[in-house]
């Protein structure tokens, strides 16, 4: 995320970052610029991040950063499914992502403020990480211009959650070329790395509603 001074430790680029791929591991490596510090768990502003000069994270999958792990459905008792169709559950899931996406750019267009706005989208925890990502980036001053956009997606699986509903995880190339960002005086901050960025986007759909529940780069790329 933008603006914080880094305090963290030390750390080697031979240790494995934690799953928050916290910057202190990234610079550490050489793979993040300085302007782009604090934002901890990637989620869609690690998307703004990777367009607004940071994109080189998805270049490093390999290196300092290990790719998400591949998610492996639970057992579960059987249940009746939530979705009649792998088709049915990937159009579910690309209709939540696009809504999600809409709120997301809105909320970065407006500097971060009321990120409060994705709650209905996202699930209680995911949504600790984006507040906590929205407020750096309110307090960085800097802003999104434009929009991002949905290239491609891609079914990975589903399957029954212990408590009931269903989980959906898919992949999606997400185009960040639409965008641009501007810092508090308005000076127009420098893009780095691939316009374009594959993710690994995770739902949960308790009832009839899907809600996001994490995203992370993705190393082979659909886009």
């Amino acid at each position: 995320m933008f603006g914080r001074p880094n305090t963290a430790p030390e750390a080697s680029c031979d240790e494995k970052p934690e799953r928050s791929r916290n910057n202190w591991h990234l610079e550490a490596c050489g793979n993040l610029p300085r302007w782009g510090e604090g934002f901890g768990t990637v989620g869609r502003m690690g998307k703004l991040l990777l367009a607004a000069g940071a994109a080189a994270i998805v270049l490093t999958l390999t290196g300092c950063i290990e790719p998400a792990p591949h998610v492996t459905a639970p057992p579960t008792p059987s249940a009746t499914p939530v979705f009649a169709s792998d088709e049915e559950a990937l159009a579910a899931a690309e209709e939540a992502y696009a809504a999600y996406t809409v709120v997301e750019d809105q909320i970065a267009r407006d500097g971060g403020s009321q990120p409060e706005r994705l709650e209905s989208l996202v699930t209680p925890e995911w949504y600790k990480h984006e507040a906590a990502s929205f407020e750096t980036f309110r307090v960085s001053g800097n802003r999104q211009l434009g929009s991002t956009s949905i290239r491609s997606t891609e079914l990975q699986q589903v399957f029954p959650l212990p408590e009931g509903g269903a989980s959906v995880v898919i992949y999606v190339c997400v185009d960040f070329s639409g965008t641009s960002f501007v810092d508090a005086d308005g000076n127009t901050l420098d893009r780095a790395g691939p316009v374009t960025a594959t993710f690994q986007v995770t739902f949960e759909a308790p009832e009839d509603v899907l809600l996001l529940s994490g995203s992370e780069p993705w190393s082979e790329s659909i886009c």
